[in-house]
């Protein structure tokens, strides 16, 4: 057998490389508001330390989300951007006297794809946890504990929502806001694929 070497990688191939960045638990939430901030330059992968529970405190963004009101915890997805975690938490503290979501992807480059992760003790107006107008993918995540003064306790989507081996349950929607309540997933003329997974006890 002959072995015939792959070729080597050009100067061209390695520069577009984006390598992942990973946040460590003790960089917390102030280490994942700056590899967001950095992944939507160019979009990129961040990797969180498993087990860790990264708790916000404050919102990061200042515009409440056109129709759908509210402000995130974290910073508007505007580009391509996984977040990997393994049994990894991202939380809103419940001390926080400031109502604020955990996540927003905006239209129409925002593409956020969620791995691993829990998301936890969101409140806001529409969608608790997850606003999405753009294009969001949660694989074997958790959508728990959330809530919403209008519609979508766990998540409101108005763009493309893909569900994979993942539960949104034990979410709470106030009100029917947006024209519909859904407690764990309100989908407001979107596209929403539920594959594998759970939608249960939410309220």
């Amino acid at each position: 057998a002959t072995f015939t070497p792959r070729p080597a990688m050009t100067t061209a191939a390695v520069a577009s490389a984006t390598p992942a960045a990973f946040v460590p638990c003790s960089s917390g939430a102030t280490g994942l508001v700056a590899a967001i901030n950095a992944a939507n330059v160019a979009g990129g992968t961040i990797i969180l330390a498993p087990g860790c529970t990264y708790t916000l405190t404050a919102p990061a963004t200042t515009i409440p989300v056109p129709m759908i009101g509210g402000v995130a915890g974290l910073p508007a997805i505007t580009n391509q951007v996984t977040i990997n975690g393994f049994n990894t938490t991202i939380a809103r503290s419940s001390t926080s006297p400031a109502p604020f979501r955990i996540f927003e992807v905006d239209a129409p480059s925002g593409n956020l794809t969620l791995q691993g992760l829990t998301i936890t003790g969101g409140n806001s107006t529409n969608g608790g946890a997850i606003v999405n107008l753009g294009t969001a993918t949660l694989n074997h995540t958790n959508v728990t504990g959330n809530t919403a003064a209008g519609g979508g306790g766990g998540i409101a989507s108005m763009g493309t929502m893909t569900l994979n081996g993942s539960q949104v349950n034990g979410n709470t929607a106030l009100a029917g806001g947006m024209g519909g309540g859904g407690g764990g997933i309100l989908n407001h003329g979107g596209a929403l694929s539920v594959n594998f997974s759970q939608v249960n006890n939410n309220v």
